[in-house]
């Protein structure tokens, strides 16, 4: 199977921002289209924000990849982290 060239990420919360990022890690070129921005009150996102967290994981691992994985986020959704930050939709 060969790798994808470009990519269409539809949905800027949580799940779209991730999945961008891991698919421009491995240097696929990714669009990112969301009809609203991420922090937005009406997303799904922005409602579960506080039951983001692993607590019913046993993995002491899992605190320190969440804690990675907000830090690699929050520049994303507020368009700070350069061409991979920027939402279409705004």
């Amino acid at each position: 199977m060969s790798q994808a060239s470009k990519v269409l990420v539809v949905g800027s919360g949580t799940i779209g921002l991730r999945t961008a990022l891991e698919l421009l890690r491995k240097n696929v070129s990714v669009s990112l289209r969301s009809p609203r921005h991420p922090l937005h009150p009406s997303t799904c996102s922005m409602g579960a924000g506080g039951l983001w967290m692993p607590y019913k994981c046993d993995d002491a691992r899992m605190d320190k990849w969440a804690l990675q994985t907000l830090d690699e986020l929050m520049p994303m959704a507020a368009g700070t982290a350069g061409a991979a930050g920027g939402l279409a939709g705004e």
